[in-house]
């Protein structure tokens, strides 16, 4: 059923949140892998317009030495380390058949999103559409360049897993 006007949402508005929405479902439906960026202060939710060729995870625990006179060297396993990760791709400035359906062709609007997400140090759920990978990051860095003459930018997004400390209550502490 498609939206329309009427109620709060009419017009124009309405015509272009259904073509979004079928742009998402037609995406969804290709089975293509789609890295997704959403905001989880400001909501705003951004699809890379060309999905990389790789991302990385590591997981994994930190591993303590101590070393025990009169015995030597103990490994012991700690906590879950926090992955680092930089992704590289690219931000189009024309229509290529690779792009994704939902693709903005103004690279700045994807800049804005990740200098404003990283300068207000505001948490970003990372999802990776195929797969089971889905956390809360950190925006690090972001370097992007034009390197050809098509206009188009090559950006390379620094990344940190955020985890939120939860406070422990002592007892008798009110």
């Amino acid at each position: 059923m498609p939206i329309t006007g009427g109620g709060i949402i009419g017009g124009t508005a309405a015509g272009l949140l259904g073509r979004v929405a079928a742009q998402q479902i037609q995406a969804y439906r290709s089975g293509r892998r789609r890295i997704i960026f959403v905001n989880l202060t400001t909501g705003q939710e951004v699809v890379l317009p060309v999905t990389p060729q790789q991302y990385v995870i590591d997981r994994g625990v930190a591993i303590e030495t101590v070393n025990l006179t009169g015995f030597g060297d103990v490994h012991l396993a700690g906590d879950r380390t926090l992955f680092s990760e930089t992704l590289e791709f690219m931000l189009p400035v024309q229509a290529y058949p690779f792009n994704d359906v939902t693709a903005v062709l103004d690279p700045y609007y994807y800049i804005d999103f990740f200098e404003l997400t990283g300068d207000n140090r505001q948490v970003c759920r990372f999802i990776v559409s195929d797969s089971p990978t889905q956390c809360e990051v950190l925006l690090e860095n972001l370097q992007y360049r034009q390197q050809e003459g098509t206009g188009d930018y090559y950006c390379t997004l620094a990344m940190r897993r955020h985890r939120q400390p939860n406070p422990v209550r002592l007892v008798g502490d009110d």
